[in-house]
């Protein structure tokens, strides 16, 4: 399976926050605590200390430390808060997913999709 062969249906265009000069914001503020820097950087193909840096100017703390268990547990939060600011690719990416698994997620989970 391919990303492309995702469900496609009428997902809506990429939301606007105008809060956030930058969806490169609005991804680290919405997954911060969350998903570790370093996977975030790499989604987002910069550098960690990049990632910190902007988190720190948005007033975050800098130095976090996530529970490995909110990627395996809280996934359906995790492909909430960046359905319609990132696409699949870094949606897989961030949960360190094959297309196969998000399918049968998209499938089972009912009311996702």
């Amino acid at each position: 399976m391919e990303i492309c062969d995702l469900p496609a249906g009428k997902r809506p265009e990429p939301i606007h926050y105008p809060h956030f000069p930058t969806r490169f914001q609005a991804v680290i503020f919405r997954n911060w605590g969350v998903i570790p820097g370093a996977r975030l950087a790499a989604v987002l193909r910069c550098t960690e200390d990049q990632v910190r840096d902007c988190a720190e100017e948005m007033g975050l703390e800098r130095i976090i430390v996530v529970n490995p268990k909110w990627i395996s547990h809280s996934y359906l939060t995790i492909i909430r808060n960046n359905w319609q600011i990132l696409p699949y690719s870094q949606i897989l990416e961030l949960l360190g997913w094959t297309p196969e698994k998000m399918a049968y997620t998209l499938k089972e989970e009912d009311f996702f999709w």
